[in-house]
């Protein structure tokens, strides 16, 4: 009987916080009300006729637990589907709001150098050149070209240097 009780009391502690965010109310109200029916069988005296009771009495319980916990398992995955949608719709919808700030705030060529310095925002050709323009930085390092050079390799020369 102890054991029953601190189960059950264990139980009801766990149904506040499910009843209180609406989670199954009216499941949750039939297993306080069938708690309470086992609670006045176990407190009569013992017979055989309130032992039957009992054990019919706690068959009830546990098939109304059951619906709980099918209510609760359905609840979740209901509230899991919303999240996920709501994550979906987060991943689409920040990047797009992101993106005319952080455009403009790279026209910036001061903060398009930290950004570089700092290697954020790089394109994955800048995190990790090809081997084509790092054999020609290579040969432009070796070569120590003079200001004429084609537009193109200063270019690439200057943001390998930047």
């Amino acid at each position: 009987r102890q054991r029953y009780q601190r189960s059950a009391d264990d139980a009801e502690a766990h149904l506040r916080p499910l009843a209180r965010d609406g989670i199954a109310p009216e499941a949750a109200a039939a297993w306080r009300t069938q708690r309470r029916a086992v609670d006045r069988l176990l407190a009569d005296g013992a017979d055989p006729a309130r032992d039957a009771a009992v054990v019919q009495a706690f068959r009830e319980i546990a098939e109304q637990q059951a619906r709980l916990m099918e209510q609760l398992r359905a609840e979740t995955a209901s509230r899991n589907a919303t999240l996920q949608d709501e994550f979906e719709a987060a991943r689409v919808a920040l990047p797009l709001l992101l993106a005319w700030p952080i455009a403009v705030a790279s026209a910036s060529p001061a903060l398009g150098r930290w950004l570089r310095r700092q290697s954020l925002l790089l394109t994955p050709e800048e995190a990790t050149p090809p081997p084509v323009p790092r054999r020609a930085w290579a040969l432009a390092d070796a070569a120590s070209l003079p200001m004429g050079v084609p537009l193109p390799l200063a270019g690439a020369v200057a943001a390998r240097q930047g």
